[in-house]
């Protein structure tokens, strides 16, 4: 059994003080990597601040397990500088995994600022001294061959792209789905002010539940929800078929999701994001149901749901379109994508992926 350092700002024991989503992949990685002979191994540091005591935390763990690989994960970019000196340090290989872009493309992050500065040092840092340099092919909003075309003098074979970080199978195998005595769209996640909110599919499903022949549905909420939404949804008298639940822990979310007619996924129109998807998008194709996709056919989810056979692409900004979409999906539309598609995104693929990657940085080491 190998083992690696992960050099992470979160950890399992974290729960309820840090993001669940991300607790959440770190200890499933955790699990699934012992599968592929790596025990993982994680060293926490938080703050940039505490960059010190953080390299020196993590030297400690490294030489009391004989660490074969220091595996450091950004953002924040500071755990990258960790990955460095602890990997120097201890004498084995670095890998550096970008789970977010650290520079193009990285929103809240002004060009030309000191912040951009730094973040382009620190990836070039990366992109030169790292011995493996991964990326996630979902939701990192690093365009393709961006490495490659950026640092041409770079041995090209260390950049490789990870698959999608994918669902987990054994969490919608076995799974009863829910049942509904009405037709049932489902939303699961957060709406994002100015480029990923709801009033669009509310007109759609104002126009569709106008329409003579139309279901009777209701359109379900796991996440977010305000006082804005509410308004709307009463505006366009369209309460009485939404009902927001808030947020459920994710063993609660799955049944729901198997037992929906529609799943919703809203990708918007903004090109700063069209090489990301969301993370509950690979949960709506474990629960194996169609999806709706309200965003540019261009866009990287659409082009997937499309591709696949998942489900109907729609940009969203004609009302009527969304509402033949919705009939569609209801009346005519057979979900049949490929058996290898679950396969393909599934968190058991991305991780096996992984292990490979890890152990060609400690082959190409010795």
């Amino acid at each position: 059994m190998n083992t690696s350092l992960l050099i992470s700002n979160v950890a399992p024991e974290d729960a309820g003080d840090s993001p669940a989503g991300r607790i959440e992949k770190i200890a499933t990685q955790k699990t699934l990597l012992r599968e592929h002979g790596w025990e993982q191994i994680i060293g926490k540091i938080t703050r940039g601040r505490y960059l010190p005591q953080g390299i020196a935390h993590c030297l400690r763990l490294g030489y009391k397990h004989s660490v074969d690989v220091v595996h450091s994960i950004s953002e924040p970019i500071h755990l990258h500088i960790a990955g460095f000196v602890v990997s120097r340090v201890l004498g084995v290989p670095w890998v550096a995994h970008a789970r977010d872009s650290m520079v193009v493309n990285k929103p809240g992050v002004t060009p030309g600022s000191t912040d951009e500065r730094l973040r382009e040092v620190v990836e070039g840092f990366v992109a030169r001294f790292a011995d493996r340099v991964l990326w996630d092919e979902n939701g990192a909003m690093i365009p393709e061959g961006y490495f490659e075309r950026t640092y041409p003098e770079v041995n090209q074979s260390k950049f490789v792209q990870l698959p999608s970080i994918g669902f987990v199978a054994e969490k919608f195998d076995g799974v009863a789905p829910a049942t509904y005595e009405e037709q049932t769209i489902t939303f699961a996640g957060s709406f994002y002010a100015g480029w990923g909110e709801p009033f669009e599919f509310f007109d759609g499903l104002q126009r569709y539940l106008a329409r003579e022949d139309a279901e009777s549905v209701t359109f379900h909420v796991y996440g977010e929800w305000g006082e804005t939404y509410q308004e709307a949804c009463e505006a366009r008298g369209i309460e009485d078929h939404v009902v927001p639940h808030g947020w459920v822990p994710h063993e609660e979310l799955v049944p729901p999701l198997k037992g929906s007619d529609i799943l919703l996924h809203i990708g918007g129109r903004d090109p700063q994001h069209s090489a990301g998807i969301g993370t509950k998008v690979y949960d709506y194709i474990g629960a194996q149901r169609p999806i709706l996709v309200l965003g540019d056919p261009s866009f990287r989810v659409a082009t997937v749901v499309e591709s696949n056979d998942l489900g109907v692409v729609v940009p969203g900004d004609d009302p009527e379109e969304v509402a033949t979409a919705i009939d569609h999906l209801l009346t005519e539309f057979e979900f049949d994508p490929d058996s290898s598609v679950r396969q393909e995104f599934s968190r058991e693929h991305r991780i096996e992926a992984l292990a490979h990657e890890l152990d060609e940085a400690v082959a190409n080491a010795t």
